[in-house]
C-alpha cells in the first residue's frame, strides 16, 4: 500500500508563516504513520501541506521507489512546498539524489535534522546552542564529502538546494567543529574552575543535592 495525498481539509486552521512542507515516509511493510513527523514539523515551524507514503524495500539510490520519488516531485509543485520532510534514515547519496529530482530550491529534511532544528530554536544557554550546532556539522560533513565526490565527477552541481559545489566548504566544516570543540572545551573548563571555588570556598555541593532531596 502506499499513497500521496494534499491537506484538503475546508476545517484546517488557516496556514502559518513557517515553512510550505510535505511529510513523507516508507516502510517495508504495514501502513507508514505520519502523526508523529507530522507534530515535530509543526513544532519546527513547518506548515504542512502534504503527506506521502509508500510500502516496499528500501531503494538504494533513492530510498523511495524512482515511480514514488516522481510522485513527490509532483506533489511539492501542486503545493509549493518549500521542504520535503522524510520520517526514515536517509543517507547522503540518497538526499542528493531525491533532491535531484525536486523542483530547484526545495531542501531535504531527515528526521534526525528536523529534530536538531527544534532543539537548535529552544536552546538557551551558549553551550546548549554550541552543542546542537556541533552536532549539525558532524551530520552534514559526510554529506559534504558526498557532494564533493559527485561534484568531482562532473554530476550535477548543487545539493539540497545549496548550489553549486565550492570546494572550500567540506574544509570549513570541518574548521568550524574544531572551533566549536575548543569553545566547549573552554566552557567546560571554567565551569569546573566555577565548582573548586564553590568548594573551597565551602559549599558542598553534595551536601546541598542531599538538603534538598531530603
Amino acid at each position: 500500500m502506499s499513497g500521496g495525498a494534499e491537506r484538503t481539509d475546508a476545517s484546517a486552521e488557516p496556514p502559518t508563516e513557517g515553512r510550505r512542507a510535505v511529510v513523507a515516509k516508507r516502510v517495508d511493510s504495514g501502513e507508514a504513520d505520519l502523526t508523529e513527523i507530522s507534530q515535530l514539523a509543526a513544532a519546527a515551524g513547518y506548515d504542512v501541506v502534504g503527506e506521502l507514503t509508500q510500502t516496499r524495500t528500501e531503494d538504494a539510490a533513492f530510498m523511495f521507489g524512482e515511480g514514488k520519488v516522481a510522485e513527490l516531485r509532483d506533489l511539492v509543485r501542486r503545493t509549493d512546498a518549500e521542504a520535503v520532510i522524510i520520517d526514515n534514515d536517509v543517507g547522503p547519496y540518497q538526499t542528493f539524489n531525491v533532491g535531484g529530482r525536486l523542483p530547484e530550491g526545495v531542501e531535504v529534511v531527515d528526521r534526525f535534522t528536523l529534530i536538531l532544528e527544534i532543539f537548535g530554536q529552544r536552546a538557551d544557554t551558549r553551550k546548549a546552542q554550541l552543542q546542537v550546532d556541533l552536532a549539525e556539522l558532524r551530520y552534514e560533513l559526510p554529506r559534504a564529502e558526498a557532494k564533493a565526490s559527485l561534484a568531482k565527477r562532473d554530476e550535477r552541481p548543487g545539493f539540497m538546494g545549496l548550489g553549486e559545489y565550492d570546494e572550500s566548504v567540506e574544509r570549513d566544516i570541518k574548521r568550524q567543529i574544531s572551533e566549536i570543540r575548543d569553545e566547549l572545551e573552554s566552557i567546560a573548563a571554567k565551569e569546573e574552575a566555577r565548582r573548586e571555588q564553590r568548594r573551597d570556598s565551602g559549599f558542598d555541593l553534595v551536601a546541598l543535592a542531599g538538603y534538598t532531596n531530603a
